[in-house]
């Protein structure tokens, strides 16, 4: 993941929202002290013990199993509860952090560069937080960067080229009146010839 990035939360229901992460710890940070949410590394088990405590009676019960050998681990808790593994098998912290920030939305959008920021306030959709996309791209210099959004007039007017040729294979009985509906296009588009 590259930085600085702009995040978009898009919930359901209620306005979404965009705010810059300068690097992966500003997405943690966002989360720190959240209800529910927590990712510990413990390279060994003293590690956990100095959280968990020595009575293993006290310890999640995912985790009263474990013994020494079974280090490092990754303890996370999420939307789907407490969980205990090795970790190297883990999510890293970066992608558990999304992954939690995203769980309740209707999408969550990393944007890594002014071309996807362009690109999402091109496509739009749901509770897209345009104002605060433009305003964090303005904080970020992204807006004097050229964008790779599509040029739509560009695309529209090689659509409406398409349309003429089509419309033209159409036989008169079906449009009527409109028989020279492709000559017009064209010299509105220019190309009259």
């Amino acid at each position: 993941m590259n930085f600085p990035a702009i995040i978009v939360e898009r919930p359901h229901q209620t306005p979404g929202r965009a705010w810059i992460a300068r690097d992966a710890e500003a997405i943690t940070e966002e989360l720190a002290g959240g209800e529910n949410y927590n990712w510990d590394y413990y390279a060994e088990i003293s590690d956990f013990t100095a959280v968990y405590g020595l009575n293993r009676d006290e310890w999640p019960k995912e985790a009263r199993a474990l013994s020494a050998c079974d280090f490092p681990r990754v303890a996370q808790m999420g939307p789907g509860g407490f969980s205990i593994q090795p970790a190297s098998e883990a999510t890293s912290e970066l992608d558990f952090a999304l992954e939690y920030i995203g769980h309740d939305f209707h999408a969550l959008n990393v944007l890594e560069s002014a071309q996807e920021a362009g690109k999402l306030l091109e496509a739009g959709g749901h509770n897209v937080p345009r104002q605060a996309i433009r305003e964090a791209m303005e904080e970020l210099d992204w807006v004097n960067e050229q964008t790779s959004a599509p040029d739509v007039m560009s695309e529209a007017r090689d659509l409406l080229v398409e349309l003429v040729e089509v419309v033209k294979t159409i036989p008169a009985e079906f449009t009527g009146d409109y028989d020279d509906l492709g000559d017009r296009i064209k010299i509105y588009l220019g190309e009259d010839e």
